[in-house]
C-alpha cells in the first residue's frame, strides 16, 4: 500500500507498523468511485455513469478516460475528480484511525492538518499511486 498520509504517520512515530497494517486492510474497502463523486456534484447523471461503465467494461480503459471519450467530462474535470478521490482517501485514514481506536479524533485531525501543511500546496495530496479510477 502507498498512502502518503499513512507513510507520514509512520515516519512521525504516530502510527506503528501494526496499526498501518490495520489501516491497509480497512482502506481496501473505502474507495470513492469517480462516477459516484461526479453524480454527487451533478457533473454526471446515473444514465451517463451507466454508459461510461459499459464502455469501460468493453475497452478496459479507466473511468475518466471513458468519460472524456464519450464527451461526458473534460480532461480538467477528470483531474479535479481524481484530486477529490485522493483527498477523500487521505481523509478516510482519519476515520479509520478513530473508528479502530488507533487515535482519538483530536490526534487524528491534528496529524492530518500537519500532513496537509508539510508540503507546498497540492503536492502532498497528489503523490498517491493508487488506481483511483474505479
Amino acid at each position: 500500500m502507498h498512502n502518503a498520509f499513512v507513510e507520514y504517520l509512520l515516519e512521525s512515530d504516530r502510527l506503528t507498523p501494526a496499526g498501518a497494517s490495520i489501516l491497509e486492510q480497512r482502506l481496501k474497502h473505502a474507495l470513492s468511485p469517480m462516477g459516484m463523486i461526479a453524480m454527487t456534484h451533478e457533473m454526471l447523471t446515473g444514465h451517463a455513469v451507466e454508459e461510461i461503465l459499459i464502455r469501460q467494461d468493453e475497452t478496459r480503459e479507466p473511468f475518466g478516460e471513458a468519460a472524456v471519450r464519450l464527451s461526458y467530462l473534460t480532461p480538467n474535470q477528470v483531474e479535479q475528480l481524481l484530486d477529490i478521490q485522493r483527498f477523500r482517501r487521505h481523509a478516510t485514514v482519519v476515520e479509520v484511525l478513530v473508528l479502530t481506536g488507533l487515535m482519538r479524533i483530536e490526534e487524528a485531525t491534528d496529524a492530518f492538518a500537519e500532513f496537509l501543511r508539510r508540503e507546498p500546496h497540492g503536492q502532498v495530496l497528489f503523490d498517491d499511486t493508487f488506481a483511483m479510477e474505479r
